[in-house]
C-alpha cells in the first residue's frame, strides 16, 4: 500500500466544522510497517498527545497517499480537505480511493487508538 494520507484536527470543548484548520495534520502520510514500527501504523511529523480526555480531535483520512491521479490539498490551514480523482482512460491505471473519517472523539472514547474504518469512495 503506498500509505494514507491524514489530516487532523484539534477543537478543544467545541467540535469540528467545515471552518475549522487542519491544525494536528495537513496530509501527513501514515506508514505501515517500517523498521522503527514493525507490523505497525507510524506517521510523519512528531509525535502527538492529547491535551486532555475531554478535549475533541477530528481525523479525516484517504488512500492511496500521493497517486498520480490525485490532487490532494496539504498543509495546517486546510479547512475542509478535498481529494480529487482524474480517472484515467486505461483500466488498468484506475485506483480504488478510499476515505475515513472519525468526527469528534476523545481520549475516554479512543482509549484504545483511534480506528480510521474505510469505505470505498
Amino acid at each position: 500500500m503506498a500509505g494514507i494520507g491524514l489530516y487532523g484536527f484539534y477543537t478543544g470543548a467545541g467540535e469540528w466544522t467545515s471552518q475549522t484548520s487542519s491544525n494536528l495534520w495537513g496530509n501527513a502520510k501514515l506508514y505501515w510497517n517500517t523498521a522503527v514500527t514493525p507490523n505497525a501504523w507510524t506517521y510523519e511529523g512528531g509525535t502527538k498527545y492529547w491535551t486532555n480526555n475531554e478535549d475533541n480531535y477530528t481525523f479525516l483520512a484517504y488512500a492511496p497517499y500521493n497517486n498520480k491521479y490525485l490532487t490532494v490539498e496539504s498543509g495546517l490551514t486546510v479547512k475542509e480537505p478535498t481529494v480529487k480523482y482524474n480517472l484515467p482512460e486505461a483500466l488498468s491505471e484506475q485506483i480504488d480511493l478510499l476515505h475515513a473519517a472519525v468526527l469528534n472523539t476523545n481520549k475516554d472514547k479512543s482509549a484504545n487508538g483511534v480506528n480510521l474504518v474505510f469505505e470505498h469512495a
